[in-house]
């Protein structure tokens, strides 16, 4: 939710000196932070299923929260990725 937080910052611009009110690095890295915190959860969940298909682990439980919340991440990311295609279609739409 933070970073949701972040990009919502990102937009913000203070109309008496016309400068970004959030002075973070953008838009592309928030992006790219998050795609790297949804590959980690991926390798986490992955590496937990190793685990216990090894015989090496036994909590089942937390392989299956692990897995869950990957995909939920996943499933997060695909709909913001989706959301950025649809609005930068809808700028390449208007006409100038």
């Amino acid at each position: 939710m933070d970073n949701v937080n972040k990009i919502n910052g990102a937009a913000l611009v203070d109309p008496l000196n016309k400068q970004s009110i959030y002075k973070g690095n953008g838009f592309g890295k928030i992006l790219e932070d998050s795609i790297e915190k949804v590959n980690k959860l991926q390798q986490e969940a992955d590496n937990s299923v190793k685990k216990i298909a090894e015989g090496k682990g036994d909590d089942i439980v937390g392989t299956v929260l692990a897995l869950e919340k990957a995909d939920q991440s996943l499933k997060l990311m695909t709909e913001v990725r989706n959301k950025v295609i649809a609005a930068y279609n809808q700028v390449m739409r208007m006409q100038v």
